[in-house]
């Protein structure tokens, strides 16, 4: 039986060798990209190029399934109607972290959820050499927009490169 890894390093290594190389009969384990993402988004936390946050209900339950991902799909496909909805890929990371002061009785976990929506809503440009001329193109590109949320502060950050939509993303988070 091995043993859980305990420092940060043998962390990472584990997750990384669990998602890249999954025992037989097992499913990629994405946890090593969904902590690479969130090491990205505690970066970028506190530049307002990156990020805006809000401050909404304390305690409320989160359970994400279908219904959920279906409505958040719909909610962003209307903020951008240029993508299908059918187009947006969504994926859910629920971290759980012990709070370590068990001395005020206080000892439950602490949870925070990281939802991040990942479509073609952004327009990349780039020049080619064909037949000896520079040619211009521009090419549908992924772009995505994050939620982090803390449920027991009832905190929401939304990390989108376009600063205007993330009032509306919150929105639609709700």
């Amino acid at each position: 039986i091995m043993m859980s890894p305990t420092d940060r390093c043998s962390k990472a290594l584990y997750l990384y060798l669990r998602q890249e190389h999954p025992a037989p009969g097992q499913h990629k384990d994405s946890r090593f990209d969904n902590a690479e993402r969130l090491q990205v988004l505690h970066r970028q936390w506190k530049s307002e190029a990156y990020a805006s946050h809000y401050l909404g209900p304390q305690g409320a339950a989160f359970q994400f399934d279908g219904d959920i991902e279906v409505r958040l799909r719909q909610r962003i496909a209307s903020l951008f109607p240029h993508v299908p909805a059918d187009q947006i890929l969504i994926e859910h990371f629920t971290r759980q972290e012990a709070r370590g002061n068990a001395d005020d009785g206080d000892d439950a976990p602490h949870i925070s959820h990281t939802l991040t929506a990942i479509f073609n809503g952004t327009v990349a440009h780039f020049q080619q050499v064909a037949g000896g001329e520079v040619v211009e193109h521009e090419e549908p590109a992924a772009t995505s927009a994050s939620f982090s949320w803390d449920p027991g502060t009832g905190s929401l950050s939304v990390f989108c490169e376009d600063r205007e939509v993330r009032a509306p993303l919150a929105q639609a988070f709700r």
